[in-house]
């Protein structure tokens, strides 16, 4: 249902989800049902409004197949920002409920109006949509990164812009002397450009922005047990270069004994050239870098074997901004 929601409205509709969310908090109108709230004893202070208030109000903007947005549609927008905690829902027994049009929500601001529409859009997008968009939006800022020495000796990775400028794994740059960015012909000498690299961490920023917040990803926070997708340029043999994503679970954050740093296992399954691409959260927020494949104790097994990959949290980034 989730897809077929992103097939209809969201590659349509960027602000559907968004009017959804501030149609449902917005205290200054109220429900043309507010009869079945009271016979329902919830108390009006609460400011419920039901399914089909918004698609009355919003009948000339959002059309499905030359007919009003349909209320069951809404209804399954309204069931996902719920299990979010972003509106609540109230059962009230109605006669004639036909898909969800008279389910009625209602939400709190919890500050989310001090975040600039933009990326409160892409939020809650990410939330409803899920991965699929996440992928469709974001892969614009994923770019394969191309390497090589004057030996001769080359190689390949994936690097992504953020905020703070163009991300990519240390490793990706060590031991190389020339780059190029999304197979460009023009290759960069990276003696001659700004990179900052972490003392520790597997991380690299390459010409960050000095002058304010830029255009890309924002951070977020890593936590155990949440939904991500990895997104790169793996090496695969009888294929092009092509963008993969590959969703997946954080398992574990544990401290490593050789770097002394937090690192994530996490079941995306990745590959060489992946390395030093993006491992983003639900809301559509970079939580870290992919930076390697796990081994066992004696080296020669790969828990990739099972889809593990390894990636160093984006909070390390902050180091070096």
């Amino acid at each position: 249902m989730i897809n077929q929601l992103y097939q209809v409205y969201g590659r349509r509709y960027e602000n559907l989800v968004y009017d959804v969310f501030m149609f449902f908090i917005d205290r200054s109108t109220s429900s043309k049902y507010g009869k079945q709230l009271i016979n329902a004893s919830i108390r009006e202070s609460l400011n419920y409004k039901c399914v089909m208030d918004f698609v009355l109000s919003n009948d000339k903007i959002y059309r499905r197949d030359g007919s009003p947005i349909q209320p069951a549609d809404v209804d399954n927008i309204c069931h996902a920002l719920s299990n979010a905690n972003l509106l609540s829902r109230v059962e009230i027994p109605f006669n004639r409920n036909v898909d969800g049009m008279f389910n009625f929500y209602f939400g709190y601001d919890r500050g989310l109006n001090k975040i600039p529409k933009e990326i409160l859009i892409t939020r809650l997008n990410s939330i409803v949509y899920g991965f699929q968009y996440i992928y469709e939006n974001f892969k614009k800022y994923v770019f394969q990164i191309t390497v090589k020495n004057d030996e001769g000796k080359e190689g390949s990775g994936t690097c992504f812009l953020t905020v703070a400028g163009l991300v990519t794994a240390r490793h990706c740059l060590e031991d190389f002397d020339h780059f190029s960015v999304d197979g460009g012909v023009t290759f960069n000498e990276i003696n001659k450009t700004e990179i900052i690299y972490h003392d520790k961490a597997d991380i690299a920023l390459i010409s960050p922005h000095h002058h304010g917040l830029g255009t890309g990803f924002i951070f977020g926070k890593e936590l155990v047990l949440s939904n991500v997708i990895a997104m790169g340029y793996p090496r695969v043999s009888g294929f092009s270069n092509f963008l993969n994503g590959t969703v997946g679970t954080v398992t574990s954050i544990e401290r490593s004994y050789l770097t002394g740093i937090d690192l994530m296992l996490i079941t995306c399954p990745v590959r060489g050239g992946n390395s030093g691409g993006p491992l983003i959260n639900e809301y559509g927020e970079v939580v870290g870098v992919i930076t390697d494949l796990p081994y066992s104790e004696n080296n020669e097994i790969y828990y990739d074997n099972f889809g593990y990959g390894i990636a160093t949290p984006i909070k390390y980034l902050q180091d070096i901004i």
